[in-house]
């Protein structure tokens, strides 16, 4: 089973980006501070961090890889620069950094 991850996901497009994964038969694992419920139920494995903690992030994903990495909660160069670092080698095909993603035309491995 393809393994992802996703920055974000809990609210607007990162809904429907979660639910085209699960639709495809990916194993979804969603990343957030753990302040916004969602819809997925045991569907999804769940991260809680905080993207603007680099060691953080480190370490809570330190021993994972996946076949694509969606960071929806790209909010600035830093965390474009922190998740390339933190995520380089750890991913199949490719890291996805979104500012803004059309949830109809995704880009799935």
């Amino acid at each position: 089973m393809k393994k992802a991850l996703i920055f974000g996901g809990t609210k607007f497009f990162g809904i429907h980006l979660v639910n085209q994964l699960l639709d495809k038969g990916y194993h979804v694992t969603i990343a957030t501070r753990g302040q916004t419920p969602d819809p997925f139920g045991d569907s999804v494995r769940r991260v809680e961090v905080d993207r603007t903690d680099k060691q953080s992030l480190a370490r809570a994903f330190k021993h994972e890889t996946w076949d694509v990495i969606y960071d929806q909660i790209c909010f600035s160069s830093q965390d474009a620069m922190t998740s390339m670092e933190i995520f380089k080698g750890k991913t199949y095909n490719s890291l996805r950094l979104c500012l803004f993603t059309t949830w109809s035309r995704l880009l799935l491995p």
